[in-house]
């Protein structure tokens, strides 16, 4: 799926809807949980006497994750088998019990075209404005007032102006070597070969192949990437290195997200995206994110939305119909933020 604007078929295991979709893309599968028979029963009846071994199995796969030479060979290696005898197959939540946090199915960030409208300079501010007080935590990631990102127009390119974006955000323009990277972004895109980038992970392998980045600078040691889930096996592999542990922090966890132990237990990997997410703004950092079939840096928060630097003309407004409150404007974006932590792919922030 391409992150150009136009009327799509989007499919999944419920339903087929026709929408129009503003230029969103990265992976083309779908948002939405299948195979809710899956049992693991077989991997229980082995684990009392195995336990001790797994556990430092566990530490050595996890471990091994960042040791890959790829960023997307990392994705890649949560649909190993291997890593997976070792961690498990999440099973699908159950119906009616995954408490009110948890989106189970989505439609990918369609929009409605016909409701976009053009901004003045004046509205933009204005609107600019009104984002500071709501989200006053992002105004110490970045100046919103200031922001000023590359618009990927209708490409399908948003894991990589995203990314691009996130070198802007984090000040580190001086790294590029184009001196306008807005008006040569496309070049470098289009030397990649590709229409849309399947994650984030391909398009940072794709960039260290070619000569975006100045020589002097080492990009790998400059970045954090994480990947999330996995891209096949219902994408119910995840890459559980950075949750936190421990029946005390996991207690806090719950408080702190004002959920259930019951919940939690379903759909743990929704906190602990938000406890990462949420550190790391707090850390004053923004982190691009991939999920939803878009990529974009995240730079503020609140108790029900996140808020987005995102890749298109600041003097335009599109609203959403996907049950997300999805909303663009003026160079920003707002979703709930649940929705994000449901169904996150992959992130990378700078260190």
């Amino acid at each position: 799926m391409s992150c150009k604007k136009k009327t799509i078929i989007y499919k999944t295991q419920f339903s087929n809807k026709k929408k129009s979709k503003k230029a969103y893309g990265s992976n083309t599968n779908t948002n939405t949980n299948t195979n809710t028979n899956v049992s693991y029963k077989t991997k229980t009846k082995t684990k009392t006497k195995t336990s001790t071994k797994k556990t430092n199995s566990n530490k050595s796969t996890v471990k091994s994750i960042v040791d890959l030479k790829g960023y997307k060979e990392q994705r890649d290696f949560l649909d190993d088998e291997d890593y997976i005898s070792i961690n498990p197959l999440t099973s699908n939540p159950r119906r009616g019990m995954t408490g009110p946090h948890y989106f189970a199915t989505i439609y990918a960030s369609f929009f409605n075209t016909s409701d976009g409208n053009n901004l003045t300079k004046k509205e933009v501010i204005e609107y600019r404005k009104e984002l500071i007080e709501m989200y006053p935590n992002a105004n110490l990631v970045l100046d919103i007032l200031k922001y000023n990102g590359v618009d990927q127009k209708e490409e399908g390119a948003c894991s990589f102006v995203g990314f691009l974006n996130l070198i802007i955000i984090s000040g580190n323009k001086i790294i590029l070597t184009p001196k306008n990277i807005h008006n040569s972004w496309k070049k470098f895109w289009k030397s990649f070969g590709i229409e849309a980038a399947s994650d984030i992970g391909e398009v940072l392998d794709k960039i260290l192949q070619s000569k975006l980045i100045k020589e002097t600078y080492d990009l790998k040691k400059m970045i954090t990437y994480i990947p999330i889930r996995s891209e096949k096996n219902r994408e119910m592999s995840f890459n559980k290195q950075f949750y936190v542990n421990g029946e005390t922090d996991i207690d806090k966890l719950i408080q702190k997200y004002n959920t259930t132990k019951e919940v939690y237990e379903q759909v743990s990997w929704i906190y602990q995206n938000a406890n990462l997410i949420e550190s790391i703004i707090d850390s004053h950092r923004p982190v691009l994110i991939n999920a939803l079939e878009h990529t974009r840096t995240c730079v503020g928060y609140n108790d029900d939305y996140l808020l987005f630097a995102d890749n298109w003309t600041k003097t335009y407004e599109q609203d959403s119909d996907n049950g997300t409150d999805d909303y663009f404007k003026g160079g920003f974006s707002i979703i709930k933020k649940w929705a994000i932590y449901s169904w996150m792919r992959d992130i990378v922030y700078f260190n």
